[in-house]
């Protein structure tokens, strides 16, 4: 019976892990956020999010853990799944990265590591407006794509969405970026590679601001995002 059960804990903190891939030979790799935690006898402070990526054995011993932590900002880990081992074996962390403190609001966060938990690179993606990442994946021509929301100022309410999509070179290059949306709120929450060098993105619109409810969205997006 090669059944576990294990406790991971960073320095008190609260964690909170996204996806696990599984290695050949039998580890698995964490990796998530946490929000770190000021604790004194009297009181528990919360700070900022940080990211979190750690290894386990067959057993469940933890073998290594890597934290990503900024004073001034917040690591925020994408949906569940979102961070996969590539074909060429790094792992890709998709998310977003906020530094309110200074000014910056969210932008698209891309971080890709070796199989130690060391960073390759790191990428921020978006302007000075809002954008968060919800889904990366490794398309079929070996680059990688992700998917989430931006969102622009509106008169009447604090932002309208986008679905919003990047796609980058194994460097992290940008190769394009795109919006895709009409009035209403429209968010991009799964994407899929498709041969060709294609994309399909599925997600949600929201017509509640035009006494609707949401909607199913699917698109099919060519290799220059059209």
């Amino acid at each position: 019976n090669n059944t576990f059960s294990t406790t991971i804990d960073f320095e008190g903190n609260s964690e909170g892990f996204r996806s696990i891939i599984v290695l050949e030979d039998s580890t698995y790799i964490l990796v998530g956020g946490y929000l770190k935690l000021a604790i004194s006898d009297s009181s528990i402070q919360p700070l900022n999010q940080g990211a979190i990526i750690t290894k386990i054995d067959s057993t469940g011993e933890n073998l290594w853990m890597k934290n990503y932590y900024k004073e001034e900002g917040d690591y925020f880990s994408a949906l569940g799944g979102s961070s996969y081992k590539t074909k060429d074996d790094y792992i890709i962390f998709g998310g977003s990265y906020s530094a309110y403190t200074i000014g910056e609001e969210g932008n698209f966060l891309l971080m890709k590591y070796n199989l130690e938990g060391d960073t390759i690179w790191t990428k921020r993606f978006g302007d000075a407006g809002y954008e968060a990442g919800f889904r990366c994946i490794e398309t079929s021509d070996g680059n990688y794509a992700m998917t989430g929301i931006k969102g622009f100022d509106t008169d009447s309410l604090p932002y309208h969405y986008d679905a919003y999509l990047v796609k980058t070179d194994t460097a992290g290059q940008l190769l394009f970026e795109a919006t895709y949306g009409e009035e209403q709120d429209d968010y991009g929450l799964s994407l899929f590679s498709l041969p060709n060098d294609e994309l399909l993105l599925s997600g949600s619109s929201d017509f509640y601001s035009f006494n609707g409810g949401k909607a199913y969205h699917i698109r099919q997006i060519d290799q220059n995002g059209e």
